[in-house]
C-alpha cells in the first residue's frame, strides 16, 4: 500500500511504499479540474518526494502504477 504524507502539504510530499518488493513504476498527479500538473514515468525508490511548492492550493489526485500491475488513486491536500 502507498502512503502519502502530510495531507495537508505545503511544499513537499512524500510517497512510501512500504515495501521494497513493490515499485512505482509512473505517478500522475492531476488537479481537481482534471489538469495534469505533475507526470514521471520511471522506477521511483520506496520513498519519493515532490516538490508542491508550484501547485496552487486546492485539492489533487495522485494516480500510481505500480510494478505489481496495480493501481492506486490517492489523494491530497495542498495548502
Amino acid at each position: 500500500m502507498i502512503t502519502i504524507y502530510p495531507n495537508p502539504a505545503s511544499s513537499v510530499l512524500y510517497l512510501s511504499t512500504g515495501n521494497n518488493l513493490i515499485t512505482v513504476n509512473s505517478l500522475k498527479v492531476y488537479s481537481i479540474n482534471s489538469v495534469l500538473v505533475y507526470a514521471i514515468n520511471a522506477i521511483l525508490p520506496s520513498s519519493y518526494a515532490i516538490n508542491i511548492d508550484d501547485f496552487p492550493q486546492g485539492a489533487y489526485t495522485a494516480i500510481l502504477e505500480l510494478s505489481d500491475g496495480t493501481r492506486q488513486v490517492k489523494e491530497f491536500i495542498k495548502q
